[in-house]
């Protein structure tokens, strides 16, 4: 196995390019400063409610979601209040496991999560409508959690690096949704590409648009 090659500011194990790796570390390195800059957030979750509210977009079959419902307990849990997919097989797989969940998890949180989604398409103002209404429904998000897909980032899949990827626009379609909801947190999983990968000059607008939020 490749010698780890792993420098500050990167979590990457092992790589297939060093020099790649390096340069992309240090980039990364030297855009750390607006985010050290960062206020404290601690207790921004504190409530006097036994449950956070979460939404999950680009959701799959869940599984981020499923982290927050089985991390809860008998005191405090976690509520998804709403779930975005788009594929329908990914969405079957959804369903099902949120009704395992509830029928078997030891965790009695009424209406923990929804049973019966249907497709919801983010890149269309009608899908964004129907997440709006659900935590409008609901009184508002606490957490909003999500995974774009990364194959327009991922370096093991570099033909795909250019802003007209549809893979890449997900990732503002995130950022959109998370300025109309107004979460208190925000938790999106991708792959460290998102941030330095060539052509994809709006990374850093990004991050300073999360923060903002």
């Amino acid at each position: 196995m490749r010698k780890p090659a792993c420098n500050p500011g990167s979590r990457v194990r092992y790589r297939s390019n060093i020099k790649l790796g390096d340069e992309q570390d240090q980039h990364f390195n030297n855009s750390l400063t607006p985010i050290l800059e960062i206020p404290k957030l601690g207790g921004v979750l504190k409530q006097s409610r036994s449950d956070l509210r979460v939404v999950e977009l680009f959701a799959g079959a869940g599984g981020m979601g499923l982290g927050f419902l089985m991390a809860g307990n008998q005191d405090y849990g976690f509520r998804i209040i709403h779930a975005a997919e788009i594929h329908p097989i990914y969405l079957n797989s959804l369903n099902n496991n949120y009704k395992f969940f509830i029928k078997n998890s030891s965790i009695k949180l009424d209406n923990c999560c929804p049973t019966d989604l249907e497709p919801v398409d983010l890149t269309k103002d009608l899908g964004r409508i129907r997440v709006q209404e659900a935590v409008k429904k609901a009184g508002g998000v606490d957490i909003l959690i999500g995974g774009t897909p990364c194959q327009g980032f991922s370096q093991s899949n570099r033909a795909s690096w250019h802003p007209e990827n549809s893979y890449n626009k997900l990732v503002d379609i995130f950022v959109q949704c998370a300025v109309e909801l107004a979460p208190k947190v925000i938790l999106l999983e991708n792959v460290q590409g998102i941030l330095w990968t060539p052509k994809a000059s709006k990374g850093k607008n990004r991050r300073r648009c999360l923060i903002k939020v």
